[in-house]
């Protein structure tokens, strides 16, 4: 897993969205590899509403 972000609490919120949809992601793409884009909002430090911007999508 790659997880990209333009600072490190992108980071954790993206982890914190594919923690919490794991099963329904795995269910959707297996082990194919997939992109999407998440946003997060934060209260101080702790991630609290996820946004998906762009959908999953598997590669190609």
């Amino acid at each position: 897993m790659h997880i990209a972000c333009l600072h490190a609490l992108g980071s954790i919120g993206a982890a914190h969205h594919i923690t919490s949809t794991v099963a329904d992601l795995f269910s959707e793409f297996g082990d194919s590899e997939f992109s999407m884009a998440v946003t997060t909002k934060f209260d101080g430090l702790t991630p609290e509403t996820p946004k998906v911007l762009v959908p999953p999508r598997k590669w190609a």
